[in-house]
């Protein structure tokens, strides 16, 4: 991933959000098929693109929105789900929006059930057993995986929170690790431990990541305050890693 800014190259309903846009790109670029591109990355490559199928519109959008989440970005989605249903002549509540909050909520409401059981029997059978889960304190968990994990934490249904912080470029990583800081009640920053990445993909399938990027992903959590993190996966684990890891552990400990 990287962050873009994007061009306007043909004149739409859209153009004048464009200047004050500062996106992530994704990892696949946009396949167009008869497709008019109205905007492009700072690189030449297409991130807006518009189509006509019979009587309606498509617009595709080549950069990922869930980490692209300034104003200026949800005005853009805002327009343009607005411009498409007014071309399709849609007035009034949006349906669809309605059904996603009710499917939402649904889906939300049985896995908090299922966590509120297990730690019921958790509570039944040891009262000093820990509910850990590796998941997230960002409000966005709600929509996209169904769970809200962060009130978990605070309504004292989990004990001890992992996020899968997996990324292997650091610039990345330390705007995930701000962001989830962000979102962390100060008394509750001692309760959440970052998870990081041991593996990359290479030729033969996976191998574990340079020692270098966990050392300055363990740096950056010292950083920011973090009391520990969690390692995925132990598998992964290189001669080189186990030194890095060993060191900040003592180092975090005391």
């Amino acid at each position: 991933m990287g962050h873009e800014s994007i061009n306007s190259v043909k004149e739409s309903q859209f153009s004048s959000l464009f200047s004050s846009l500062n996106l992530k790109t994704g990892y696949n670029n946009l396949v167009l098929v008869d497709a008019n591109v109205v905007a492009t990355f700072s690189n030449g490559e297409p991130s807006i693109a518009m189509k006509q199928k019979y009587k309606g519109h498509f617009t595709t959008i080549g950069f990922h929105l869930m980490n692209s989440e300034e104003l200026p970005v949800i005005q853009l989605l805002k327009n343009i789900i607005l411009w498409h249903k007014e071309e399709a002549g849609i007035s009034g509540s949006d349906l669809m929006a309605e059904k996603r909050k009710q499917w939402i909520d649904w889906r939300a409401s049985h896995t908090l059930e299922l966590v509120s059981e297990v730690r019921k029997m958790l509570q039944e059978k040891d009262p000093k057993l820990k509910l850990t889960a590796a998941a997230g304190v960002e409000p966005k968990e709600l929509e996209v995986i169904y769970r809200e994990s962060g009130q978990w934490l605070n309504d004292g249904l989990c004990d001890y929170l992992f996020p899968m912080n997996y990324r292997d470029n650091m610039e990345d990583f330390k705007e995930l690790i701000e962001n989830q800081l962000s979102v962390t009640p100060i008394e509750k920053t001692d309760r959440v431990f970052p998870g990081l990445q041991l593996y990359k993909k290479n030729d033969n399938g996976f191998g574990p990541i340079d020692a270098d990027i966990v050392k300055q992903q363990l740096e950056i959590i010292k950083e920011m305050g973090y009391q520990g993190f969690c390692l995925f996966a132990y598998s992964y684990l290189s001669d080189d890693i186990i030194k890095v890891v060993s060191s900040f552990a003592n180092d975090i400990v005391e």
